[in-house]
């Protein structure tokens, strides 16, 4: 007569993680989003001081793949970067509208990439197979997307910002920017 071993409860499937309050990483060893998770995204993100908010269905930036869903407010900047040779991205708008743009090394507007939950000649899926400039923005007031980033992720060597673009901590003048971009007036 052989005994059943006994089975413990799983952890959470998402736990906050030091130091970022906006992020909560997956324990789960099989991850799903609901819809009513990423309503709750978006209200966390609404709540957040920099209006972000993000599940990262990965359980560390050691992970040979990065997947994350960000919510994300329409004042949100990120600075425009690039990644190196090898790391590719894809974002997949899951509510909302969110505009990519891409630029050239002065920073002038090559493409711009509108993903649409809403709209049928919309993309909803964009990729990055090679290194270009870049920024994600919200033009609705609050977008949701789901991110895939060739990992691991080391900020300092995987991430590089454009000297031409606003720093994230002068807040008007990335307002400035990020409006300018929306209206088609930014550039080099």
């Amino acid at each position: 007569m052989t005994t059943n071993p006994k089975i413990e409860k799983p952890p959470p499937a998402y736990l906050a993680q030091e130091p970022l309050p906006e992020a909560m990483f997956s324990s789960a060893g099989t991850v799903s989003i609901t819809r009513n998770m990423v309503r709750e995204a978006e209200a966390k993100a609404r709540n957040s001081q920099r209006g972000r908010f993000r599940y990262c269905l990965h359980r560390s930036v050691e992970e040979s793949v990065q997947e994350m869903v960000l919510a994300i407010t329409d004042h949100v900047y990120f600075r425009p970067h690039i990644h190196p040779m090898g790391k590719s991205e894809s974002y997949h708008i899951m509510s909302g509208a969110l505009s990519v743009f891409v630029f050239d090394d002065q920073g002038n507007i090559t493409e711009r990439h509108d993903l649409d939950d809403d709209n049928l000649e919309n993309p909803l899926v964009l990729r990055f197979n090679d290194p270009v400039w870049h920024l994600p923005v919200a033009i609705t007031d609050i977008a949701v997307y789901h991110e895939v980033y060739k990992g691991p992720f080391e900020r300092a060597d995987d991430v590089i910002f454009a000297e031409w673009a606003p720093d994230e901590t002068d807040t008007e003048k990335c307002r400035r920017y990020l409006d300018d971009l929306r209206n088609g007036s930014a550039g080099g």
